[in-house]
């Protein structure tokens, strides 16, 4: 079977045949509409909140400093040796939600200061939507990795299933940074698969591969020596085809477009590749690696709280990789090795950390932006036991999708912040639960949802419409404008029957794409990369 599905020749991207414009704007239209739809137009923890202030203040001018009084000495503020205090994330976020901050200054009425400490309803949506926005690029170029090796509806399915059956659909819906840091992994997967399987090499495929490489970093500059030493791997594989314009266009392009890192870095730490979260008031907290690495490991992948493996059940698929290897094309194999051991190397420090868990996530937070790699390698394994397996592959794929589902309409934060008031190790944020706690508590905020029951908190935010309408189900931006007033109910009536009718239309009509197989058509590859 998998000898007549797959060859173990090299796939050359001239094997593909011309691509339909039509149908790449159809899978684009789709996720915007997707994400939109999904969004919950706010902000879930303090990093979102404060990533947002930054932007604000640099909105106005008033560059990345917190104004003294603002906010005083918040943990997530840091002050450096010049008595300054600033926003300690990386930079990628700060992008993201400028256009939201910018807009909300024109329509400021208050100082400065406030308006930065108490930030309106409508710049937390806008910012928000913004990072919808984001997921329906990562989504969009995962999509262009699967057409480089599957015809285009198998693509858009596989795109589809990523997005449903894994932690990335809970944290497109509120503004973590982790999720731009994904979305650039969507698209170095997609950029270093090109510049593997072409058979010509040029700037135009360089180029793009690490300018992914910047835009994953910009939102998580941690994932550099992993993901840039994977590049590495690739550029390492290609040495004798890539001509030196093609270096230097890729050298240009990662320079460039991280500029803005080391200059913020250099702002605020006095050292362009030291980032703030490395503050010794970060290394001796949350970041430090004094960790036990088996305890954050086994926590990390494993554990029924917060281990990947249980928000993804389908990645065991992983496991069956070694029965498939010898059949798969060396190019397959080589994209495994290298982005593994680059996933491999990212994990070793965070299951070091004190902080593994991320205190609050739909899972861990920490490993959202390799979530694709993940995907991406499981996906390898599930086109090898499809034809003969399709049933317990299917099976693996919907309890995932059923994992996952509550996320998509639950607050998934303040259901997991339920329980705050308990003893330590009954909280849901407590590592080592021996239950999936997390789970449960957002499975029953969605039952009770279905039934009008809003998610348990303090009787007193009943009271309140805009603290009711974190509690209030679903959580979604276009029920929540619906119960403000009865213009908002026109509006959001109004996005959501657009936004649903959109998104439904376009993926019926690629749903009806005809296909004849499942993997593309596979001959000799480029030189020096055959058998």
């Amino acid at each position: 079977m998998i000898e007549e599905t797959i060859s173990r020749e090299v796939i050359s991207l001239k094997a593909r045949p011309p691509g339909s414009g039509t149908e790449h704007l159809l899978v684009g239209l789709f996720f915007v509409c997707f994400f939109i739809f999904f969004s919950s137009g706010r902000l879930s923890g303090g990093d979102p909140n404060d990533q947002l202030r930054a932007a604000m203040l640099f909105a106005t001018g008033t560059t990345a400093e917190m104004r003294e009084g603002t906010l005083g000495d918040g943990y997530n503020w840091i002050r450096n040796a010049s008595g300054k205090q600033y926003e300690a994330h990386d930079v990628g976020a700060l992008f993201v939600m400028f256009p939201a901050a910018l807009l909300g200054s024109f329509f400021r009425e208050v100082a400065v200061d406030d308006w930065v400490a108490h930030p309106p309803f409508f710049i937390k949506a806008a910012a928000s939507l913004t990072y919808a926005l984001v997921a329906a690029g990562g989504a969009y170029c995962l999509f262009l990795l699967f057409a480089l090796f599957h015809q285009k509806r198998t693509a858009f399915l596989g795109a589809c299933a990523f997005v449903v059956t894994t932690p990335f659909w809970a944290f497109s819906r509120c503004g973590f940074d982790v999720l731009g840091g994904a979305a650039g992994v969507c698209m170095l997967l997609w950029t270093s698969a090109r510049l593997l399987l072409a058979r010509r090499v040029s700037a135009k495929e360089v180029a793009p591969a690490f300018g992914s490489l910047a835009l994953a970093c910009s939102f998580r500059y941690s994932l550099l020596p992993f993901l840039g030493l994977g590049l590495c791997g690739f550029l390492w594989l290609r040495r004798k085809d890539i001509p030196l314009a093609g270096y230097l266009a890729g050298g240009g392009t990662f320079l460039t477009l991280m500029l803005p890192t080391f200059v913020y870095n250099y702002v605020r730490m006095g050292n362009p590749l030291k980032p703030a979260t490395v503050a010794t008031k970060y290394l001796e907290g949350m970041n430090a690696l004094t960790g036990n690495s088996v305890d954050g490991f086994y926590g990390l992948l494993f554990s029924p709280n917060w281990g990947l493996f249980f928000y993804a059940p389908h990645f065991v698929l992983l496991t069956t990789l070694p029965f498939v290897w010898k059949t798969l094309p060396v190019q397959m194999r080589q994209t495994v090795l290298i982005w593994g051991m680059a996933t491999l190397g990212y994990l070793v420090p965070i299951s070091h950390s004190v902080n593994w868990p991320g205190v609050v996530g739909w899972g861990s937070r920490y490993m959202v932006p390799v979530l694709p790699i993940f995907f991406g390698i499981a996906a390898i394994a599930l086109s090898q036991f499809w034809a003969r397996y399709k049933r317990p592959v299917l099976a693996l794929v919907g309890v995932s999708f059923l994992v996952n589902l509550p996320s998509g309409f639950v607050n998934w934060h303040e259901a997991s912040l339920a329980n705050a008031s308990a003893p330590w190790e009954e909280q849901i944020r407590y590592p080592w639960a021996r239950g999936p706690r997390q789970q449960a508590a957002v499975w029953r905020g969605f039952l009770d949802g279905l039934r009008g029951i809003p998610l348990h908190s303090n009787p007193e935010w009943s009271k309140d419409p805009a603290l009711y309408s974190i509690i209030a189900f679903p959580d979604l931006w276009t029920f929540r404008l619906m119960r403000m007033s009865p213009s908002g109910l026109a509006a959001g009536c109004t996005a959501t029957l657009l936004l649903v009718t959109g998104g439904i239309s376009c993926g019926l009509r690629l749903v009806s794409i005809r296909e004849t197989t499942v993997l593309r058509d596979l001959e000799e590859g480029p030189c020096g990369l055959g058998k």
